[in-house]
């Protein structure tokens, strides 16, 4: 009887929050609302590297009656769930994040025909000598805790190579707006705010290279 009362609880909890827990939902698609300032004729290969990850866990909730016997459930069928999907419960800017950050990259870069062709690819030899050489390095991602709405810091390295040249490279440090401001943002905004400012930046150090000669 016991189980099945526990069984029921899980499938209420479930069945009331959204169908992806928070800790899991990964932004939508970005986009660039402006114009890029160069067209290259060479094909880019887009290629990203998974540095560090520094996460959050989600603290307990608290206990409460569940007004029926007397039972106090609520951490108990917490506790099940985290064992059970630790995951849930841990925030996050990962490769499900960093995969949406180059997609939308390389959309972006496509859709304004910024190079000849645009491609992503997972192996760095696999660019030919005369492609341009992309390389988005997610050197660490941390999340903060509950405290500051699990606000996300990025620190990532652009690099640029074409042929022989001597390499282009910037360095990113960007983070979410501070939640004193946005007290109600989820986890998806902080998401979607801190990839659309080094979506802006990446892109603004490509036309850098660009103007500089390349």
């Amino acid at each position: 009887m016991k189980k099945v009362y526990y069984l029921f609880l899980c499938s209420m909890m479930l069945t009331l929050a959204a169908c992806t827990p928070p800790a899991q939902q990964v932004m939508p698609p970005l986009t660039y609302s402006n114009q890029i300032a160069f067209h290259d004729s060479q094909k880019a290969d887009l290629y990203w590297q998974t540095g560090s990850q520094v996460s959050s866990e989600a603290p307990p909730t608290q206990d409460y009656n569940d007004g029926i016997g007397g039972m106090i459930i609520n951490s108990v069928v917490n506790n099940e769930m985290r064992s059970a999907h630790p995951g849930d419960f841990t925030y996050t800017y990962g490769k499900a994040q960093q995969a949406v950050f180059m997609t939308s990259l390389k959309n972006t870069l496509v859709e304004q025909h910024a190079f000849k062709d645009v491609e992503l690819i997972t192996d760095p030899k696999a660019a030919k000598p005369q492609d341009v050489l992309i390389t988005v390095n997610f050197k660490e991602t941390r999340v903060l805790g509950h405290e500051k709405n699990y606000q996300i810091i990025l620190d990532t390295e652009l690099t640029i190579k074409n042929g022989n040249k001597p390499p282009f490279k910037r360095t990113y440090l960007v983070e979410s707006k501070d939640s004193s401001v946005f007290s109600t943002k989820s986890f998806k905004d902080q998401q979607t705010d801190v990839s659309q400012q080094l979506l802006n930046k990446v892109i603004a150090g490509m036309t850098q290279w660009y103007t500089q000669g390349h």
